[in-house]
């Protein structure tokens, strides 16, 4: 993070000091625009997120999320036909409540619930993500 700060001469001296990664979250994204009411449908695949030696992996979800001006577009109402209905999700907040056990997780409790599942990976240690009540449990 810091090469990336330095490089656009962002705070470097400051950074240095103050800034430490908390999260690294990566994905491939798609974006596609519908030009007749200037929405967009944004797709997030290959979610990863890591917590220094941490990490959890969702190969085989996508996060779609369409941006429209007011009315549904196109794209949420060919969504909504297949059954696929709007869920909160941010994937920093999501990803941070997944690996790190001392965070609150009441805001994605249920997204974490329905939509993870653990992926065992070769290049990263395999993560179960519990339900929190396990959680607590193994903590104590």
């Amino acid at each position: 993070m810091n090469d990336v700060l330095d490089q656009e001469a962002i705070l470097t001296d400051l950074a240095a000091r103050l800034f430490d990664p908390v999260l690294v979250t990566t994905y491939r994204r798609a974006t596609l625009l519908l030009p007749a009411t200037a929405s967009r449908v944004t797709i997030d695949t290959g979610l990863t997120w890591q917590d220094g030696d941490r990490a959890l992996r969702l190969p085989g979800i996508a996060v779609v999320e369409t941006k429209t001006s007011s009315a549904p577009s196109l794209a949420d109402r060919a969504l909504w036909q297949r059954g696929t209905r709007p869920v909160r999700i941010s994937k920093y907040a999501t990803g941070l409540a997944a690996l790190r056990l001392d965070l609150p997780d009441v805001p994605w409790r249920r997204t974490l619930r329905r939509h993870f599942r653990t992926v065992p990976s070769s290049a990263l240690p395999e993560l179960t993500v519990p339900h929190r009540s396990e959680q607590e449990a193994s903590c104590a």
